[in-house]
């Protein structure tokens, strides 16, 4: 199957703009740099998926592979549409996981940012769910919160990489 390069660059072009974001603030959220999203945004063909997709998926609000899904003729998917679709699941996986009660309260309450998966070296890993409170900031905040995200993720890695 032949990979549109060209749709996944129309697909991030259309949701940046969406956000009111210039190629410097998506690559800023994204913690990439311009260049790389310049590149991705041409819709030139990549001999395999860039490193940079997967935070530009984040940064975006999108699930993981949205873009892989986008270079099959697909469309991304939003974590917001992900979360609502898995609402009916949602009462048994809980259970099922036995989520802390605090955890299943900010699942319920609170706009779900990301949800990196962090190595902490091989065969340990950290699973963390950044949320941000959809009343108590403007939807404008949405890309300071991004880039507050951003920061820390990139401290912590750092902190991780040391430690290697």
């Amino acid at each position: 199957m032949s990979q549109d390069w060209k749709r996944l660059a129309e697909a991030i072009r259309a949701a940046r703009k969406v956000r009111g974001w210039t190629q410097s603030d998506l690559a800023e959220a994204a913690g990439i740099g311009f260049s790389s999203l310049q590149r991705l945004e041409s819709g030139k063909p990549f001999t395999r998926m860039p490193p940079s997709v997967a935070p530009v998926e984040r940064a975006l609000g999108w699930t993981v592979g949205s873009g892989g899904l986008a270079l099959a003729g697909g469309e991304p998917r939003s974590l917001q549409d992900a979360v609502a679709d898995s609402d009916e699941r949602s009462a048994s996986q809980a259970a099922r996981m036995r989520l802390p009660v605090m955890v299943e309260y900010e699942l319920a309450h609170s706009e779900l940012l990301d949800n990196p998966v962090i190595e902490v070296r091989p065969g340990l890993k950290v699973v963390m769910l950044v949320f941000r409170d959809p009343e108590s900031s403007a939807p404008d905040e949405v890309a300071s919160d991004i880039q507050a995200w951003t920061r820390l993720q990139r401290r912590l890695r750092g902190i991780l990489a040391e430690e290697h």
